[in-house]
């Protein structure tokens, strides 16, 4: 049963805790339901048909959305796949959990979903083909570990080995109650889709790669989102979320097969999005614009909550105190506080926080960057900018710079510092975040950058010391090399 609960929220003096009184007695309303949280690195919203998309990629997830809880306006908390699943995990943004730098993951003292729900009694399983997971962060409080492995092609895992190694999990504790996590790693890049998914759809995998591109553009070479090998790239991302749309099919249908399609909770999100040069960049984990930000978030509850569209914006990492409430689970947030608050009610019904949305993408050795959402309005601080035509300089030098750290002949950058540069966007206006009104809107600017510095004068006090980076120079050729072909650095 549930302590005595502190419900962490974001409002005007950043975090104020609110006493809730002891539910004892209280009987969670899914005491018999399963959980399965599914995450797909570098989904963007609006690639998906429930968010709008005009091409075919998502027919289940289609589907699906139109019998669940749909939010219109989901972010993530970071634009870096790592930072962003820690906090999903943990409920903690990345500098308040601890999870930064380009070796993010659950701080060791991090009380985990994965912790909280075996303690309750369920069966925890992750599994995942996105190798990066690997580390005990990640792992802790899951009894069954099913990631792919780093080396090579024979550690490999398709979308749809994924789904079966997770059904084969929940064949083996059946009928017992279980805590499932999938993270699947299409459609990240190189963009790499089978042929299954490629016919009829314009894709051809050998005319560009995103490292060429990528190094074109850092040169100078003018490259725009409208440029016919960019096209090509969002083609291969597209037939990559087709991939990954038939294998939470499978893995939804396998639990329909099971008899579990009526008392199993899934969530399907997004780690975050995927840029293609609408501000300059290629990829993920240099920006925190929309199309990093901006993440489907599906909530399906059978027999619990209606399906309905949510309009109001939220975080992913609302996730997290959304489970522990409706689940009733043991979490002291006196010693373990959440930064940010359940979407749903005491009666199941669905709320949209009202306080402001943080996100940060915190890689101290290559950029630092935070972003404040509240309504329509979005800041953007910039503490070491990664500008466009710094990037191949910054990325070569990554290597270099992280080893120096490492063995003490240079110091790491603040995770706080001075603020380099800052953009202010209308998002009603402006979706597309092409018009800074920061000089115009001044005194909006000056709000927002306050509620930022709160989130720093909390982060100061509470926050769990950073895990310093590990010299990546121990790192085998293999992980080097998907590295490499993931975009996190030049080689």
């Amino acid at each position: 049963m549930a302590r005595s609960v502190l419900v962490v929220v974001l409002v005007s003096g950043f975090l104020a805790a609110v006493a809730c009184q002891p539910t004892s007695n209280s009987v969670s309303p899914a005491a018999d339901y399963n959980i399965a949280v599914i995450s797909v690195d570098a989904l963007r919203a609006d690639h998906l048909g429930v968010y709008g998309y005009n091409q075919p990629t998502t027919r289940f997830l289609d589907e699906l959305a139109a019998k669940s809880v749909v939010f219109d306006r989901a972010y993530a908390p970071s634009s870096f796949t790592l930072q962003s699943v820690a906090s999903l995990l943990t409920g903690r943004l990345p500098t308040s959990g601890g999870s930064v730098s380009l070796e993010a993951q659950p701080h060791e003292n991090a009380e985990t979903l994965s912790r909280l729900f075996r303690a309750a009694g369920l069966h925890t399983g992750i599994f995942s083909n996105q190798f990066l997971l690997k580390s005990r962060g990640f792992t802790r409080g899951f009894e069954d570990i099913g990631i792919a492995d780093s080396a090579g092609d024979d550690g490999a895992q398709t979308a749809l080995e994924v789904t079966e190694n997770a059904l084969r999990f929940v064949d083996d504790y059946s009928p017992e109650r279980f805590f499932l996590y999938a993270h699947y790693v299409e459609p990240h890049q190189p963009y790499a889709p089978s042929t299954d998914t490629t016919s009829g759809h314009g894709v051809n995998k050998a005319d560009v790669s995103v490292a060429e591109l990528s190094a074109k553009i850092s040169a100078g070479h003018a490259v725009t989102n409208g440029d016919p090998r960019v096209h090509q790239l969002t083609a291969r991302y597209d037939a990559e979320i087709i991939a990954v749309d038939q294998a939470i099919e499978a893995l939804v249908a396998g639990l329909s097969e099971r008899g579990l399609a009526d008392n199993t909770l899934i969530i399907v999100t997004g780690s975050q999005g995927q840029e293609f040069l609408e501000h300059g960049y290629l990829g993920h984990a240099w920006t925190l614009y929309e199309e990093l930000l901006r993440v489907p978030l599906i909530l399906h509850a059978p027999g619990l909550i209606d399906p309905q569209r949510v309009e109001g914006a939220v975080s992913t990492i609302e996730i997290y105190p959304t489970l522990v409430e409706l689940f009733d689970l043991d979490l002291d947030t006196g010693l373990w506080q959440l930064d940010g608050s359940s979407f749903l009610s005491a009666t199941l019904d669905v709320r949209v926080p009202q306080d402001p949305m943080f996100a940060e993408l915190v890689i101290r050795e290559r950029c630092i960057v935070r972003a404040v959402v509240l309504n329509e309005w979005k800041y953007i601080a910039d503490y070491l900018p990664c500008a466009v035509e710094d990037r191949q300089d910054i990325q070569s030098g990554y290597l270099d710079l992280v080893t120096a750290i490492a063995s003490g002949e240079a110091d790491a950058p603040p995770l706080w510092g001075e603020i380099q540069q800052e953009v202010l966007f209308n998002l009603n206006d402006d979706p597309g975040e092409t018009v800074n009104r920061a000089a115009d809107e001044s005194e909006q600017l000056e709000y927002m950058r306050s509620r930022l510095e709160e989130y720093q004068q909390y982060a100061e006090l509470n926050a769990l010391r950073a895990i310093e980076a590990s010299a990546p120079r121990n790192m085998d050729a293999a992980q080097r090399d998907r590295l490499c072909g993931g975009g996190y650095f030049g080689c």
